[in-house]
C-alpha cells in the first residue's frame, strides 16, 4: 500500500471513531437558548406600550428560571436530533429564548439575535480549523471549539481552560440571568415609573393650565361686560341727542311741508277753483301767527353741537396693565433704590446719634471723675486734719480749741492710779460719791477717743487733748460724723447697683455658709461692731468672689462717706439680712421668708425677733411703700421719652399677672428672661404693645449691656402697676 493510501485510511478511522463518540454522547450539559428570539414589533403596531401595559407588565414580569426547569423534554428532544442543546434558534432551545423561532418572551431578542443567528449558519456548527463538530468551549479564548482543537492545538495547552458546552451554556446563562434581574429588571420599573410620574406631571400641567384658562376666561369676561356697559352709556347719550335733533328736523320739515301745499296752491288756478281754495287761504290766515311762531321757535332753538362723549375714554384694562407690566420692573428697582437710600440715611442717623451720645457719655463721665476725684483728693487732707478730744471726743473746732474739757477732770494719782477730787462728769452725774469712789481707778480700763492715750499731766486740768480718732472709740464717741444718706435702709434698698451687690453677698453669706460676722469680728477684737475701710473690703473680696471691684466701690460710696475710714458691720448685716428677707420681689434678690428661715446666724436672729414685733399691716405697708420707692428711682433714672414709653406698656397691661407670664416663659432661668422671652410674654399678655416699644423696653432693662439676662424682678416693678 502506498503512503498515500495509508494516510486516508488512517485519516477514515478517525472519522469513525469520532462517529462513534457521537454516538455513545459526549458530554451535552447546557440547555438550549435561543438567541434569535427578539421582541420585534408587528406591522401596523405601534413601536412604544402605552403606560397600562407598561404598568400592568411590571407587576407581572416573567421568571426566566423557571422556564429553565419545565423544558427538559424539549432539551432532550434537540440532544435526540443531533443538535448542541445549549443555544438558541435550534428544536432543543428552551421556548422563550428561541430569537428565530419568533417566540413572545420579553428576553428573546437579548439571547436570539446574536446566538440564533451565529448557530442558524451551516458553517457555525463545525470547527473552521479542523472540520470537526463544535463540542467544548475555550474559555480563555472564550471560542467554540472541537476535539481536534483540544488535542492537536491550537487550544492544546494550559494555558487553555476548556469546558464542555453545557458547562460553558449554565455558568454565562447565569451570569446574563442575574444581570437581567438585577440590573436590567430594575432599570425597566425605573423607566416604568418615570414614564407614570411623567405622565402625572403632565396631568398636573393640564389641571393647572385649566386653572389659569378659566381664571383668564373670568377676567376676560368681566372686562368685556365693563366695556360693553362703557358702551352702552355712551350709546345712550349719543342716541338721546339724535332724538332731540331728529325732532327739531322734523318740526321744521313740517314747516316746510305746509308752505309747500300754500305755494303749489297759488298757481294759474281758474275762479271757480279760487273760489274753491278759499276756505284754505282763510284757514292759512288763522294759521299764519301758529306757523310763524314755530318758523320763529325752530330758528332760535339752540342745538348741542359739540359732541362731548368721546371713544378715547372707553376703558383699555388690557392695554393699561400690559403697559403697568412694562414699568413694573423699572417701578421694583425705582422702590428698592429708595428703601436702600432711606435706610442708608437711617443708619448714618443712628451712627451719628449714637456718636454723639457716646461723646456726651463720655465727657459727663470724665467731668463726674474730675469732680469725684477732687473730692476725694479734698476729703483726704481735710482727713490729715481731723482731730478729736481723747476725753469727750470732740472734734477740734473754733469754738472748743481754747474751752474747758467737762470730761478731763479727774486728776493721775501716784502708782498709775486715778484719782476723784474733780466733782461728778457728765459720764457719772447722776452717782453718789461712794459710788464714784466704787468706780474701777484702773487707766487702762478707760476709753480714749484717739489712738494716742494722754500723758498723765494732762489729767485733770480741764482742758481738751486733741489727737487722731481711735477705732476703738469710734462708736461711742457721740461726736461722730453723721451724713444724710448714712446707714439709710430705704436708699440702699432702692439702688439698683447697690441691691444686685448685696444680693451676691447675701448668697454666698446665705448658701455657702461663709459666716461674715465672725470674718468681720477677726479684725475687731473689742467687739465695737466697727472696722476698718480696707478690711471690711478685703473681706468681702475674698469671701464673695462673683463681685467686681467697681460694683464694689460703688456700693461703699453709697454705703458710707469719703470722709469714714471705717465700716459698721453690725448696720451692713443688718441691711443684708434685711434684704434677705423682703417678701416682695427685691430687682436681685429672690429669697423667701421660709428659705431664709431654715438657716440664718444668731445676729440675724435677733434681727428676725426685733422685726417680727412689728403688725404685720405695718410690714407691708413698708415693703409697697419702699417698692414704689424703687419704681420712682428707676423711673427717675429715665429720660422724658422714655418714661412715655414704660407709662403706656404699664397701661396696656393693666391687670395682667406680669410676673407669673414671664416666669412661665423663662426656660433656662425663673429669674431672668431673655429678650425673645420677653417680646413672647409681652405679646401674650396684649398684642396691641408696639414692637418697637417692647425694644426701647429691653434696652432699658439691660442698661446698655449686650447679650445680658432681663431680671423679671426689675422688669415687673418697672412696668406692673
Amino acid at each position: 500500500m502506498s503512503e498515500k493510501g495509508k494516510k486516508d485510511k488512517k485519516k477514515s478511522s478517525s472519522k469513525d471513531k469520532d462517529k462513534k463518540d457521537d454516538k455513545k454522547g459526549t458530554p451535552k450539559k447546557s440547555s438550549a437558548i435561543s438567541d434569535k428570539k427578539s421582541t420585534k414589533s408587528k406591522k401596523g403596531e405601534s413601536p412604544s406600550a402605552s403606560r397600562a401595559d407598561l404598568k400592568s407588565e411590571l407587576e407581572s414580569q416573567p421568571d426566566i428560571t423557571s422556564k429553565i426547569g419545565t423544558q427538559d423534554g424539549a432539551q432532550m428532544q434537540g440532544q435526540n436530533q443531533g443538535f448542541p442543546p445549549g443555544f438558541g434558534g435550534q428544536p432543543g432551545g428552551i421556548p422563550g429564548y428561541q430569537g428565530a423561532l419568533g417566540s413572545s418572551s420579553n428576553y428573546g431578542g437579548l439571547m436570539g439575535g446574536q446566538f440564533g443567528a451565529m448557530m442558524n449558519a451551516e458553517g457555525k456548527k463545525h470547527c473552521f480549523l479542523h472540520n470537526q463538530q463544535l463540542r467544548y468551549f475555550c474559555d480563555s479564548c472564550e471560542e467554540l471549539i472541537c476535539y481536534d482543537c483540544t488535542v492537536m492545538g491550537p487550544h492544546n495547552t494550559q494555558l487553555h481552560r476548556i469546558s464542555s458546552m453545557e458547562e460553558a451554556f449554565r455558568s454565562r446563562f447565569d451570569l446574563i440571568n442575574r444581570s437581567i434581574h438585577h440590573s436590567v429588571v430594575p432599570k425597566r420599573a425605573q423607566l416604568i415609573a418615570q414614564i407614570v410620574r411623567l405622565d402625572h406631571r403632565i396631568d398636573e400641567i393640564k389641571t393647572v393650565k385649566s386653572v389659569i384658562e378659566k381664571d383668564i376666561r373670568n377676567e376676560y369676561g368681566a372686562i368685556m361686560e365693563r366695556l360693553r356697559s362703557s358702551e352702552g352709556v355712551k350709546m345712550a347719550v349719543l342716541q338721546h341727542d339724535i332724538a332731540e335733533v331728529q325732532k327739531d328736523i322734523t318740526r321744521i320739515d313740517e314747516i316746510l311741508m305746509t308752505m309747500e301745499e300754500i305755494a303749489s296752491g297759488n298757481g294759474q288756478i281758474t275762479p271757480q277753483q279760487q273760489q274753491q281754495l278759499a276756505p284754505d287761504i282763510l284757514a292759512f290766515l288763522h294759521k299764519y301767527r301758529q306757523i310763524n311762531e314755530n318758523i320763529e321757535y325752530a330758528v332760535t332753538k339752540q342745538f348741542k353741537v359739540e359732541i362731548d362723549v368721546y371713544p378715547n375714554d372707553l376703558p383699555r384694562e388690557l392695554a393699561e396693565r400690559r403697559v403697568l407690566m412694562e414699568h413694573y420692573e423699572e417701578q421694583r428697582k425705582l422702590l428698592k433704590f429708595k428703601d436702600d437710600v432711606i435706610w442708608k440715611l437711617s443708619q448714618e442717623l443712628k451712627k451719628k446719634y449714637d456718636y454723639f451720645q457716646d461723646e456726651f457719655d463720655k465727657e459727663t463721665r470724665h467731668e463726674m471723675n474730675e469732680w469725684a476725684r477732687l473730692v476725694d483728693r479734698y476729703a483726704g487732707e481735710l482727713k490729715k486734719y481731723e482731730l478729736v478730744c481723747s476725753f469727750c471726743g470732740q472734734h477740734l473746732a473754733d469754738s472748743n480749741v481754747n474751752g474747758e474739757c467737762i470730761e478731763n477732770t479727774i486728776a493721775i494719782a501716784s502708782g498709775g492710779r486715778m484719782g476723784f477730787t474733780a466733782p461728778p462728769t457728765r459720764q457719772n452725774l447722776s452717782a453718789t460719791p461712794q459710788q464714784v469712789l466704787a468706780q474701777p481707778s484702773d487707766r487702762s480700763q478707760v476709753i480714749y477717743y484717739t489712738d494716742e492715750d494722754p500723758p498723765a499731766e494732762a489729767f485733770g486740768t480741764k482742758r481738751h487733748f486733741f489727737g487722731k480718732p481711735s477705732l476703738k472709740g469710734y462708736k461711742q464717741n457721740p461726736f461722730r460724723t453723721q451724713t444724710a444718706g448714712l446707714l439709710k435702709e430705704e436708699v440702699i434698698l432702692q439702688n439698683l447697683e447697690a441691691a444686685a451687690v448685696l444680693k451676691k453677698i447675701y448668697e454666698m453669706d446665705h448658701h455657702m455658709k461663709i459666716d461674715l460676722d465672725s470674718k468681720f469680728r477677726q479684725f475687731d477684737p473689742n467687739n465695737t461692731g466697727i472696722i476698718k475701710k480696707n478690711d471690711f473690703i478685703n473681706v468681702i473680696f475674698e469671701n464673695v468672689r462673683s463681685i467686681q471691684a467697681s460694683e464694689l466701690m460703688q456700693f461703699m460710696n453709697l454705703f458710707t462717706t469719703s470722709f469714714d475710714d471705717v465700716v459698721n458691720y453690725d448696720d451692713f448685716l443688718k441691711v443684708l439680712y434685711k434684704f434677705g428677707d423682703m417678701p416682695f420681689q427685691n430687682p436681685n434678690a429672690y429669697m423667701s421668708q421660709q428659705n431664709f428661715n431654715q438657716d440664718y446666724s444668731p445676729q440675724q436672729d435677733g434681727f428676725l425677733r426685733q422685726s417680727s414685733q412689728q403688725p404685720h399691716q405695718d410690714q407691708v405697708s413698708g415693703n409697697i411703700e419702699v417698692m414704689q420707692n424703687l419704681r420712682d428711682a428707676l423711673l427717675h433714672r429715665l429720660q422724658p421719652k422714655q418714661k412715655e414709653i414704660v407709662e403706656r406698656i404699664r397701661g396696656q397691661l393693666r391687670d395682667q399677672n406680669i410676673e407669673e407670664v414671664l416666669r412661665k416663659f423663662a426656660r433656662d432661668n425663673k429669674d431672668h428672661i431673655n429678650e425673645d422671652e420677653l417680646l413672647i410674654g409681652i405679646s401674650k399678655m396684649n398684642a396691641n404693645v408696639y414692637l418697637a416699644d417692647i425694644k426701647e423696653l429691653v434696652n432699658l432693662l439691660k442698661n446698655g449691656k449686650e447679650g445680658s439676662k432681663i431680671s423679671i424682678a426689675e422688669t415687673v416693678q418697672l412696668i406692673a402697676q
